[in-house]
């Protein structure tokens, strides 16, 4: 399994500490276009099995790197191609998480905070990148690969990532709408 971090140059900071303890790819667009084209352009990057993306404006669950592996394996034993570990607040999520759901299905993919995927489906994104009319937005590039594969996407409750508010959006977009209210900091301790 191979960490990678999506980022900009201004924001290199920020990743620092993660970029050590995961060993991480970072892969900077220096020329600030859009998610969807520094995402399209790291599907390029070679790996064996999972693939752990996540972006630079991240809050990431203590202990995460250790469960990485179990979750890999989880998804293996399952057949599961796509695992966010970012959760949107959505009534259907919170509902799912109150319920004891650990991992649920995941409709209407949101979010590519942090997502582990499966070689199998970033085979199934290079095949259609090139074909998508998607030039923005790389998780509608991502609901739309699952879509065009019969792919679910499953999330991970708790949430292990948080998208952080302290960051400010580079292309100038209200971010605070785009927050799980299941995340869980301590969940990896307990």
């Amino acid at each position: 399994m191979i960490t990678t971090i999506q980022a900009v140059e201004s924001r290199l900071k920020y990743i620092k500490p993660i970029v050590e303890e995961f060993n991480a790819i970072v892969f900077v667009d220096y020329k600030k276009r859009n998610a969807f084209w520094s995402f399209k352009d790291m599907l390029d990057i070679e790996f064996d099995d999972y693939r752990f993306h996540i972006q630079d404006d991240v809050i990431l669950a203590d202990g995460l790197k250790n469960y990485l592996p179990d979750l890999c394996g989880f998804m293996k034993d399952k057949n599961i191609q796509l695992l966010s570990l970012f959760a949107p607040a959505r009534k259907s999520l919170s509902h799912e998480y109150f319920i004891g759901k650990r991992i649920t299905p995941y409709r209407n993919y949101l979010g590519n905070m942090g997502v582990i995927f499966s070689k199998k489906f970033v085979d199934d994104m290079r095949i259609y990148v090139n074909i998508s009319s998607q030039t923005i937005d790389d998780d509608v590039f991502i609901e739309e690969t699952l879509s065009r594969t019969g792919t679910k996407a499953f999330v991970h409750l708790p949430a292990l990532v948080q998208h952080d508010l302290g960051i400010d959006s580079i292309l100038g977009h209200d971010t605070s709408v785009i927050h799980s209210n299941l995340f869980e900091k301590d969940f990896l301790k307990k």
